[in-house]
């Protein structure tokens, strides 16, 4: 009696002890955020893939989802795929065979969507930006933004060179005289100038 009864709790504390440790490393719950929503990515020419990674990268963090976790790669690469519209789902669905990890994803998008002269042609629209006479000068700082935030290895004074080059200009000329050596510098003075 004594040791079946042994051999009873030794199996319940086994199994008990199993349970613990299939609790300990279950990977976290999923937290609900609110406000926060998964990025898009279409793949056209003029959106940002970096962007996308990096908003969906903050997305399952503020979730606290190890996206990096094995346990998880097949969980997040869903997520990610479920949220590529237009030509990258099409492309995708072609390619989903040989894509198991998010990393391998970002690789082939980068591969498939962002063409070898991207810097050339951003550096060309930043050249051709222009503050048109009459226009509001916010509008050009937004459309300086949105193409710069997208350049790599550009200095601080051709940033502020071509940024000062595209105004109007008076407001170039109040820039100019004003020797501004940022961007942030040349945006600040060129609206106080506009506004005055």
């Amino acid at each position: 009696m004594n040791a079946r009864l042994l051999a009873e709790v030794t199996t319940l504390l086994r199994q008990q002890q199993e349970l613990m440790t299939k609790l300990v490393n279950r990977p976290p719950a999923e937290k609900r955020v609110e406000g926060i929503s998964m990025p898009k990515y279409s793949g056209s020419l003029g959106e940002s893939l970096e962007l996308f990674l990096d908003q969906a990268r903050l997305f399952f963090e503020a979730k606290d989802i190890d996206y990096m976790h094995p346990s998880n790669s097949r969980r997040v690469l869903a997520m990610m795929v479920s949220n590529l519209q237009g030509q990258a789902a099409e492309w995708y669905v072609t390619q989903q065979s040989s894509i198991d990890t998010i990393d391998e994803l970002a690789d082939a998008l980068r591969r498939e969507f962002i063409p070898a002269d991207l810097q050339e042609r951003l550096r060309d629209a930043l050249y051709k930006l222009k503050q048109r006479e009459g226009r509001d000068l916010a509008d050009y700082v937004t459309r300086y933004r949105q193409l710069i935030m997208r350049v790599k290895d550009m200095s601080e004074t051709d940033k502020n060179a071509l940024f000062t080059r595209g105004l109007v200009t008076q407001t170039r000329a109040e820039v100019v005289y004003r020797r501004c050596t940022t961007v942030r510098d040349a945006i600040s003075v060129a609206m106080e100038y506009e506004r005055a």
